[in-house]
């Protein structure tokens, strides 16, 4: 035996059907339900537009960027258990000689030489992000985008939901009270 509904009753409870127990609070939650579906299909293609953007930005800046070989001038007591530890650096391009402080590994001396990246106008860049980074950056920015589309679409249709259920409540209540008045309905 077949326990399925068939397409005639199911279509009976669908929000455009004809049906006179739909009301009309009930047509206007789908509608929010159907228009948060096509939001969030359309927020997909604008987090992979903030990705891509993402991705790039991140990649022209790290393709501006210069290697340079920097001397380490001073390091700072190391902790025992840090893998790095700060050391003062100095190096030299067109622009003249700098100085920034910098992380470097433990074991590194005085006097040797480490390596650093730096913008077109001299200044160090703090990171360097490679190419596994500039993807995970970009998947991080577009997944972030999605998800907060996801709470803001979802947030919209539940207030919805939640005011068409207080408006039903109250006309619940108004029926209700017909129902048990002694001129109301139920008194016949």
């Amino acid at each position: 035996m077949d326990n399925r509904m068939s397409y005639r009753r199911r279509a009976a409870y669908l929000p455009w059907s004809h049906n006179p127990l739909m009301r009309r609070g009930d047509r206007m939650v789908a509608a929010a339900v159907v228009t948060s579906v096509v939001v969030l299909i359309l927020a997909i293609a604008l987090s992979v537009w903030a990705a891509g953007a993402t991705y790039r930005s991140v990649t022209d800046s790290a393709d501006a960027a210069t290697p340079i070989s920097a001397t380490v001038l001073n390091v700072s007591d190391p902790d025992p258990t840090a893998v790095e530890t700060s050391a003062t650096v100095s190096w030299r391009d067109s622009s003249g000689v700098h100085t920034d402080s910098m992380s470097v590994p433990r074991g590194t001396k005085d006097g040797s030489t480490t390596h650093a990246w730096t913008t077109p106008d001299g200044t160090r860049l703090q990171d360097h992000p490679g190419p596994a980074e500039r993807v995970l950056a970009a998947i991080w920015v577009g997944v972030l985008a999605w998800c907060v589309a996801f709470a803001l679409v979802m947030s919209g249709v539940t207030l919805v939901r939640r005011r068409v259920a207080r408006i039903h409540a109250v006309l619940w209540d108004r029926e209700w009270s017909h129902a048990c008045n002694t001129n109301g309905w139920a008194s016949r």
